[in-house]
Parts: C-alpha cells; structure tokens; sequence
C-alpha cells in the first residue's frame, strides 16, 4: 500500500486548514489545496457553524461587535469623564491598558451601537483609586452591574440574565453581562462601590471590551474600524473530532428555526410546573463553557418541561427536533412533536444513552458527546399542515413522563434545534433570537490538470456518508458533461458514475453501507473499458464503458463536477492517481486494519 500511496497525485488528509482554504498533503506546493466556501458572504453566518474540536467540545464562531475595542479614545464617548489616558500596564503584561477617570460625578464612556438578541459584554477592569466599575448595556431596558474590583464580587445588577467576574491575575478582572433586548448603547463607569458611580477624580483601568452575540464572553478578539469574528469563521473547513482523528465535516443548508437556542428563560418558550436555571455552574454545557441550562420540576403531579408553539410544517414534511441533555437528579427524558393529528413521543436513558419507547410514526436517536451529554433527536412526518408544538420532558423512567415532582430536581439541556425537510439531526446552529441558516459547505480545487489522467485513474475515500441523496467526490473538466464521480443513492446505495460527452455509465456498488467510516476506491481504465469499485478491501462490482474521456480533466470537487450538488458526509483521506491501481494495490488500500 505504501508504494501505493507513493503514485498519488493529490493527498487530502484533513489538518491543514484556515479561513477559505482546505489544505492537501501533496502536492507539497499549495496548488492541490481545495478552495472551501460556506457562506457565500451571507450576513453573520460564521456564527451558524459549529464543529466538535480536538478538545472535544462543540465550537462555534462568535463576533466582536464593536468598534475600536481597545482604543477608548476613538469612538467611545466621554461623558462627564476625561478622554482615556492610554499606556497603562494590562493583565496581560504589555502597556495596552487605559485609566478611564471622572471629571464630574456619574462619568462614564460609551459607544452607541446596533445588535440585537442575547449578548454579552464584557471588559477587563483593574481598580484605581476606587475599587468598583458599573457595567451597563442599553437597550428597551437598561442591563447594568457594579462589579467589586478589590474582593472580586458582584453587588447591584439589574435586567441581566447573569452577571460574572473572573480573576485574570495581578487585581485584574474581566467583568460581564449577559442579556437579551435590542443593544443602543454600551457603557463603563468607575464605581465609588458596588452600589454607586464615582465621582470627580475617581478612576480605575479598563481594557479589552467587548460585545458578542451569546450566553457567555467569548476569547477576545480586538477590532479596530469593524467587528471582527473568532472560533469558526465564515469559510473556515470544519475539522471534525467526534471520533479518534479528524475528519472534514460537509453538510447541506440547514436552518434552526428555534429563535433561542440556548436562553429557555425568553418569552418564546412555554414552561410548564418546571422554572429553566440558565448557565447553571453544575455542570459544563458541551461547548466547554458553564453555558448549559436546568429544567427544575415543581411538586405539580403533571408533565415538567418546556417547549414552544412557534414552529409549523407542511402535510408530508420531514422535521427533527434535537437537543443536547444531560442527567442530574432525573435520569429520563422525552422529546414530544405534533404531526398534525397525534402527539409523537420518544423516551431517552440519561444514565446508559439507550432508547425507551417510541410511539409509532417517529424515529429517535441518542449519541454520546462526552461528561455525560447527549443528543437526542425525534424525527417525523407530517400528517398535515399545522403547529409542530416540540417540547422537551423530565421523565421519571421510561414511558413515565406525569408524576409528582419534587422540587430542584431535573435534567440539564442545551443547544435546541428544529429542522424543516430534515431526515435526520446536522450539527448544532446556535441562535440568539431569530433562527439561523447554516449554508451547505463546498471544496473545490481547479486548474490542476497535471495531477489528473483521462486515460486511466484512481479516486479513493475513507468516509462516512449521511443519509441523503448526494455526491461525495468528483473529478471532471468542470463542466458536468465529462467526469468521474463518486456518490450515495438516497444515504446507502454507493454508486459511481462515468459521464463522457454527456453519455453516461453508472456502477452500483451496492447498499446498506451507511454506518460507519468506509474505505472505497473506485478505478477507470480507458485500455480495459472497466470501472471498478473496491469496499473495505473486496471488489464489489465493475463495468464496462464505452470510449474516454477526450476532454481535459482539469478540476477536483467534492461535488458532483459543477453542479450544485454539494457533496455530504465525514471525511478521513481523499486521494486522487492519475493511474488506475491493480486489484492487489485497490484491495491493500481499503482494508480496514
């Protein structure tokens, strides 16, 4: 197999990567890496995009919206304070901080701005000859806390969903709201103490702020004239690390149609004999970050839960309800969704992640991510056009979801997500108060001729597909008249197709091979007229195909040549010969070892 490998033209094992370019491992030169896009320049959509990290975590990208973040003498506004005086010493051992000091009673600086939805903002503060900051956002309401400087404490806050302050070391401290209303303005004060704003000649340090979308303060990113995101960017490949090694993850459009995500105390959602504890400090939410929220029941003999009215489908669609949820004092959960004519329910362990009971009409799913969370998924088909009412229950064991409850006990959830036309649960699109759309990923390289035979040649992929009708690999001249591709018929029928001059020779490799990674090669042979496929080391299938491909094959796609069928799945190795292997060399490569 190593000799094998040696006549790649093209080696794409996922690692190398960055916003808008998916790297190759051969050719060493960068002119076999793959173009990525997602976006499409779509507005805040790096924010839809989420992948499990090597950490283990789901990670997500986020914003910071303002301006200027660490430059308080610029599009920040004195009011009733001096301009800031720069050259201070940071928390982070360089001369970058700011001494922002009052010239009358109540000073302050600030920065109008537009966002809207569950955000945070945060600042770092150090104490000056006063020990407090008042941190305030402006919105219908006014969101506002005073943090003590000097003992690391919060007094007084107002319309925040949470308030947090963390040691940064050396009397530093990053200071943050979160809250949910239509942000005007943003504004910092020195504090005479965590009840009062300062007067004339009282200062403290500040340094690093910012404002981004979500229920907690994301790593800082610093902006100068425009926001500037982190985590996953826009275009940013997704390598994936839900299993042992990374893999790229390419997915279809998808939208949550769940406007709060995350934050269950919004008006959107209905609660019933149960109040949500949001970011509860019990346990990390799958993001890594104390981000998760409790469903507590209350002594009610009823249902516990909460769920929203809010979303609807048509007769005949697909729709899946997920959400991530852990065990605490309950061990069970329900998902429950309305198809028109029935309640459907489906009834998950929490202790093993096994399956109870599922009423006729739906299909369930339960995977383990880790620390003891789970993504529980219920899809069904509607009966006929109407409200889909999706909810989620405390359950007490499988099939028992009314009983007497008892107060604090619960389940913890996290991450939400409703998806129309949707057979099966894609990764997680947070959103913060409207839905989000995730749009479908897209690698492609061109202009790479010279790795590339129309005589003969090899394409070879180690990949778990999911289930729905696509494309997973292609090489073709970029037009779809002239290409070889490689695709799923309807998630389990592996297939490849040779198209020449439009006409076209379709191999079926067989199905039922949609769980789990597999190695499959596929070779063409202008010589032999035989297109052959190769599945975890057996020849499934050839066949025979008339004439060649005369066109110049120029162009690598994980579509289906240029067309807009974007390729769907997890991938581990992509490789391309401009040779088509033996049997011997094919059987070597994809044996599963």
């Amino acid at each position: 197999m190593s000799n094998a490998l040696e006549q790649a033209s093209l080696i794409m094992v996922p690692s190398g990567y960055e916003d808008g370019t998916l790297g190759s491992l051969k050719p060493t030169d960068g002119s076999g890496d793959f173009t990525f896009t997602r976006c499409d320049g779509a507005a805040q959509c790096d924010l839809a995009a989420t992948r499990v990290n090597a950490d283990g975590y789901i990670e997500k990208g986020y914003e910071n919206l303002l301006l200027q973040s660490n430059s308080f003498d610029t599009t920040w506004t004195p009011i009733n304070s001096s301009i800031p005086i720069s050259g201070q010493a940071g928390y982070d051992g360089l001369n970058n901080a700011w001494l922002l000091q009052n010239d009358n009673n109540s000073g302050f600086i600030n920065q109008d701005i537009s966002n809207s939805g569950v955000s945070v903002f945060s600042v770092y503060a150090k104490a000056g000859n006063v020990n407090s900051i008042r941190v305030r956002a402006d919105y219908s309401s006014i969101a506002t806390t005073y943090f003590d400087l000097e003992n690391g404490t919060i007094g007084d806050q107002f319309n925040v969903i949470e308030s947090k302050i963390t040691s940064v070391g050396n009397g530093w401290y990053r200071c943050s709201i979160t809250y949910n209303g239509t942000t005007t303005r943003v504004r910092l004060y020195p504090a005479v103490n965590a009840t009062t704003t300062g007067v004339a000649g009282d200062n403290i340090y500040i340094q690093d702020a910012m404002l981004n979308q979500g229920m907690v303060a994301y790593p800082y990113v610093e902006t100068t004239t425009a926001p500037v995101a982190g985590g996953i960017l826009e275009d940013m490949p997704r390598l994936d690390y839900s299993g042992s090694c990374p893999a790229l993850l390419l997915e279809p459009q998808r939208t949550n149609l769940f406007t709060q995500s995350e934050y269950f105390g919004d008006s959107s959602w209905a609660k019933f004999n149960c109040t949500i504890l949001t970011n509860t400090t019990s346990t990390l939410s799958p993001t890594g970050y104390y981000s998760a929220s409790k469903i507590q029941e209350n002594t009610a003999t009823n249902s516990h839960g909460f769920g929203s009215a809010n979303t609807q489908s048509n007769s005949g669609e697909q729709i899946t309800f997920s959400a991530f949820i852990k065990a605490a004092e309950r061990s069970w959960a329900t998902l429950r969704l309305y198809n028109g004519t029935t309640s459907i329910f489906a009834y998950y362990n929490l202790t093993d992640g096994t399956l109870g009971d599922i009423d006729a009409g739906g299909n369930a799913t339960i995977v383990s991510i880790g620390n003891g969370w789970y993504r529980c998924s219920l899809t069904i088909t509607m009966n006929s056009s109407s409200a889909n009412y999706p909810y989620i229950f405390i359950a007490t064991e499988n099939g028992v979801a009314i009983y007497e409850g008892t107060n604090g006990s619960g389940i913890y959830v996290y991450g939400l997500q409703f998806e129309q036309d949707a057979t099966y649960p894609t990764s997680y699109i947070p959103t913060y108060g409207v839905s989000q759309t995730r749009l479908g990923d897209d690698a492609i390289v061109q202009n790479v001729a010279s790795l590339l035979s129309e005589s003969e040649g090899t394409l070879y992929l180690e990949v778990k597909s999911f289930p729905e009708q696509k494309s997973l690999f292609a090489i073709s001249d970029g037009t779809i008249s002239n290409r070889i591709s490689l695709y799923y018929q309807n998630g389990v029928d592996l297939r490849c197709n040779i198209r020449i001059n439009n006409s076209q020779t379709n191999l079926i490799g067989g199905g039922n091979i949609s769980d789990g990674f597999y190695k499959i090669a596929v070779t063409y042979d202008n010589a032999t007229g035989l297109l052959k496929m190769f599945v975890n080391g057996i020849l499934i299938n050839s066949v025979s195909y008339s004439g060649g491909i005369t066109s110049t094959l120029n162009t690598i796609d994980f579509a289906q040549g240029n067309s807009a069928s974007n390729a769907l799945g997890l991938y581990k190795q992509a490789l391309v010969f401009p040779t088509a292997l033996s049997d011997e060399e094919c059987i070597a490569l994809t044996t599963i070892s």
